[in-house]
């Protein structure tokens, strides 16, 4: 299968990773502030967060 470049490197803002993991964008800040947790690394544009979708894919698949 063959993945669209746009796709892989689309981003998401803080608001919706939080709404996509159920919890609330604090949330998000403290998992980032613990190692065990290993969430991934936002991407700061404009001094605001953005999570590529294929980073949270993964992070999803590996807590699985």
């Amino acid at each position: 299968m063959t993945t669209n470049i746009l796709e892989s490197s689309a981003k998401l803002p803080i608001g919706k990773v939080a709404k996509l993991q159920g919890v609330t964008p604090r949330t998000i800040d403290r998992w980032l502030r613990k190692e065990a947790v290993a969430f991934p690394r936002p991407i700061y544009i404009n001094g605001r967060k953005y999570w590529r979708i294929a980073d949270l894919e993964k992070w999803d698949s590996d807590a699985s």
